[in-house]
């Protein structure tokens, strides 16, 4: 146990590029995917994601998705295809159902360390991913079949793309591909536009003078939404095209509650979870996002976010966007859920670049110890088969594979670390 703890501390500990990201998508592996194809989909939003995709394979209908036969236009349908298309290669919805966000999480994860490590180096590049794999909202929605986590997988990609252009070297065709990635998470979730934000901050440091973008800020920035909309009008044309040819009232009915009463009017007067302004910021970021604002309460954080535009551009990016959904009446958790992983890139680079207090390593050292008990006790009473625990787990053959994957975990999570 000691030699594997000493190679994984390292692997960890090594300034070797791929080594380092390796060694992090193998954690990431084990946390995101452990448990696919033990459970059944969990209400509210799971079930139903699932009959979708279940009618698109069975019908053939993938442009007018259906749930017990009706229409159901509440999304736009790019995740219920993922979801679809697992079920059409394996047979499988229970094996294959929770794949897509998993997938798209772990790309999304490599993105925040890529341009981590080309902004500054590998250590940060490490730290930004450990920092994103310890936020509570990150990993739960990367083991849920929500909606969310594709969004936000698409949100960071784009905004990979914006930065690399932007920051490291113009590139035009990485921000014309943001807009691509902007154009697939609008027809994913309508608010995939998200990144175009991240333009506000970059045009105000480059006409104050506080930053020169140089060929990176011209006439050409024009080009990204048209790659936007011609990615939109892949699934917009043909839904469209086929409403007209078909002269069906219900595909019409569904074309219209789609493009105007899920979107614009949803934001703005919205039917459900009402919530005053404040609630990310009271009941949503102090849980969900821990630990990754701790840094904040470090005062060098603050002097390097002024001193580096990247970082305040990105910083800026994340209030806009915690600002937007403030905005709306309507508000849950998971819609800030996309800002998260940028601001573990912000995260990551405070905790490699300054001298924290002693408190806060026996305050992280309580946590990993804390996570380590919680899934050493998981295995025990799984193992037990504690019925007041047990039931929620649904109706399966063996409470086994909970035992081993808690146990492992727990090895694994303490171990490493």
């Amino acid at each position: 146990m000691s030699l594997v703890t000493s190679k994984c501390r390292q692997v960890w500990q090594s300034d070797d590029y791929y080594q380092t990201l390796w060694f992090l998508l193998f954690l990431a592996f084990i946390i995101i995917f452990s448990g696919i194809g033990l459970r059944d989909p969990w209400p509210a939003d799971e079930p139903r994601f699932v009959e979708v995709a279940r009618e698109m394979v069975q019908s053939g209908n993938w442009f007018f998705p259906t749930r017990g036969g009706e229409l159901y236009p509440d999304k736009p349908p790019v995740f219920m295809w993922s979801m679809a298309a697992f079920y059409w290669l394996t047979g499988s919805l229970k094996a294959t159902f929770m794949l897509p966000n998993a997938i798209v999480s772990l790309i999304a994860l490599v993105c925040c360390y890529d341009i981590s490590a080309k902004l500054w180096n590998v250590k940060t590049a490490r730290n930004v991913g450990f920092l994103l794999l310890l936020a509570p909202q990150f990993i739960i929605q990367a083991k849920a079949a929500q909606i969310d986590a594709m969004v936000a997988a698409w949100i960071t990609i784009s905004m990979y793309g914006l930065l690399r252009h932007f920051y490291i070297k113009t590139n035009w065709v990485w921000y014309c591909l943001a807009w691509v990635f902007m154009g697939l998470g609008i027809i994913t979730k309508g608010v995939g536009f998200l990144p175009a934000l991240l333009l506000i901050p970059v045009l105000f440091l480059h006409f104050s003078g506080r930053h020169h973008f140089e060929d990176a800020v011209s006439w050409k920035l024009l080009l990204g939404p048209v790659f936007m909309l011609l990615t939109i009008a892949c699934w917009f044309v043909p839904m469209v095209s086929i409403v007209e040819i078909s002269h069906n009232p219900d595909f019409a009915a569904y074309r219209d509650n789609i493009l105007f009463k899920q979107t614009g009017e949803r934001y703005v007067n919205s039917w459900g979870h009402i919530q005053p302004w404040y609630y990310f910021i009271v009941s949503v970021i102090p849980v969900m996002w821990f630990p990754l604002y701790l840094v904040f309460f470090n005062k060098k954080c603050w002097q390097q976010l002024r001193l580096s535009p990247a970082l305040l551009s990105l910083f800026a990016w994340v209030v806009l966007v915690i600002a937007f959904f403030s905005l709306s009446p309507g508000k849950r958790g998971v819609y800030i859920l996309p800002a998260l992983p940028m601001l573990a890139v912000i995260a990551g680079y405070a905790l490699t670049n300054q001298a924290w207090p002693k408190w806060t390593d026996k305050l992280l050292k309580a946590i990993v110890l804390i996570l380590g008990v919680v899934l050493f006790s998981a295995a025990v009473v799984a193992g037990l088969e504690v019925k007041s625990v047990t039931k929620h787990l649904g109706e399966y053959d063996s409470i086994f594979p909970y035992v081993v994957f808690f146990l492992v975990a727990a090895a694994i999570w303490v171990g490493a670390f």
